[in-house]
């Protein structure tokens, strides 16, 4: 399951969820912060392109499930393509002053669902749990301190659509899997990623900016108060393709010096694109939020998923495009890596947990994301601002789906149709133990239960990882049809 993190900023919306001033002192004595970021583990569903989740609440319930705390109460935020969230975080909501108290459970009001398919088939909307809500459970409560700050980290796993045969067509579930990560004071950051958002406020003394009315997911911008103070230092790359589109005729989204970004004059433009680490600063005996930017792209750039063709040169490297992402190359894409300029730094290569990189980690046949711009030339390349790469400690894990057959101690044996540890089809045996993580996918929600609710005749999805021909499990998912 990929670490934690979220980050964003002021303003909750209405419906009594609060808002209030980025670096403000809202919360009361005996009150702490809370915020929800989204993401998704990695997934290869062959006849979708896109999962798209509406959303217009977030709430917390405490441990009697009667005191309840919005976190975001409005219009709808989202869309979010659940498939472009493996790499990095996406903002959901942020409250600064939830009551200090034990939380155990999280309420997601959802207004849409639906995927959109590879082959050009009319989308679907699947049925949304009753009352539209959804409701999740982490495997702890969890504490909000005064003072302190707590994050959710919510991995909607694309397994929470289920592909049923149904007569000579498909029917598609939505049996939500969502697992919580519930991070306060020390973790490792996920990168989380702002984007499409507009220079409110720029302190070049301090190395700061103010960030405002970035989108949430695919679509809804953020209400003109929802803004995120982001930190620029020596470390941070800057690209300006500002005016464009991210396909230019000549040249575009070139690597600038810093000097360059802390001006008056930026103050305005958009759309602007953070890529960074949340950082929490003390202030008033209460913990602040930053976005430590590893990247800043001014303008518009693309974002293109792959995986490596060619190994790097110090300049150049040649990448796989994946299909139906709105451009057609003819065969590999070059990319090029920009070197410093003088006062600057060049293309950032990071892993999906923002781990620095260098060219020599760009490997056939890695994954790979890629931020920037297509220059039409002889022959077309994208000139890169930053490149995600996967590397071996978070590719997929071995996985097999299928139906428990019979059950023993600590094992069962799996009828699939294939299984990462042996080759064809027929029973194989999964391995499990007092650390597995089993979770129950059902139409309301999903909960985590012990592996005393295994029983044959279950569908199960497992992840884990080979010893032999045996699976063993880290993680087995119970899906109720």
């Amino acid at each position: 399951m990929a670490v934690t993190t979220l980050l964003t900023a002021c303003g909750g919306g209405g419906g009594g969820s609060g808002s209030a001033g980025v670096g403000s002192s809202s919360g009361t004595v005996g009150s702490g912060a809370v915020g929800i970021v989204l993401t998704d583990k990695p997934a290869n569903l062959s006849d979708i392109k896109e999962i798209l989740i509406t959303i217009t609440a977030v709430e917390i319930f405490a441990d009697d499930d009667q005191g309840k705390v919005a976190l975001y109460s409005g219009p709808p935020r989202g869309p979010f393509n659940l498939l472009k969230l493996e790499h990095e975080s996406r903002p959901l909501a942020f409250r600064p002053d939830v009551p200090a108290g034990t939380y155990c459970k999280i309420r997601l009001t959802l207004s849409d669902l639906e995927l959109v398919f590879n082959n050009g088939e009319p989308s679907f909307h699947p049925k949304l749990p009753g009352n539209n809500k959804l409701d999740l459970n982490p495997r702890q409560c969890f504490d909000v301190a005064p003072g302190s700050t707590v994050y959710l980290q919510l991995d909607m796993d694309a397994k929470s659509i289920h592909v049923v045969q149904a007569g000579n067509g498909k029917k598609y579930n939505f049996r939500p899997v969502v697992f919580i990560d519930v991070i306060q004071r020390e973790f490792q950051s996920k990168l989380v990623r702002l984007e499409n958002g507009v220079i409110r406020r720029i302190s070049a003394g301090d190395g700061k900016m103010l960030v405002c009315e970035f989108s949430y997911g695919e679509g809804a911008k953020g209400a003109v108060d929802d803004c995120v103070t982001v930190l620029i230092s020596r470390d941070t790359s800057v690209f300006d393709n500002i005016d464009n589109d991210g396909i230019n005729d000549v040249s575009g989204g070139s690597a600038i010096p810093l000097r360059e970004l802390l001006l008056p004059e930026r103050i305005g433009q958009s759309p602007v694109t953070i890529v960074g680490r949340l950082s929490l600063q003390k202030h008033d005996d209460r913990d602040r939020l930053l976005l430590d930017a590893l990247v800043v792209e001014l303008g518009g750039f693309l974002g293109l998923a792959g995986s490596v063709a060619t190994g790097a040169s110090d300049i150049r490297f040649n990448m796989n495009v994946d299909p139906n992402q709105g451009i057609q190359p003819s065969g590999e894409l070059p990319v090029a890596l920009q070197p410093a300029p003088n006062g600057g730094n060049g293309t950032k290569i990071l892993s999906r947990s923002g781990e620095v990189l260098s060219g020599a980690d760009i490997i056939p046949p890695r994954p790979i994301m890629v931020d920037g711009v297509l220059i039409l030339a002889s022959p077309d390349y994208l000139n890169a601002a930053l490149v995600i790469l996967d590397t071996p400690d978070n590719s997929a894990k071995d996985e097999a789906s299928g139906l428990i057959e019979r059950l023993g101690t600590n094992s069962l044996q799996l009828a699939a149709d294939s299984f990462p540890c042996e080759p064809g089809a027929g029973s194989f045996i999964v391995g499990f133990d007092r650390d597995t993580v089993v979770y129950l996918s059902a139409e309301s929600g999903g909960r985590f239960v012990d592996t005393d609710s295994l029983a044959s005749g279950q569908k199960v999805d497992v992840s884990g990882a080979c010893e032999g021909t045996t699976l063993a499990a880290r993680t087995i998912i119970i899906r109720v049809d």
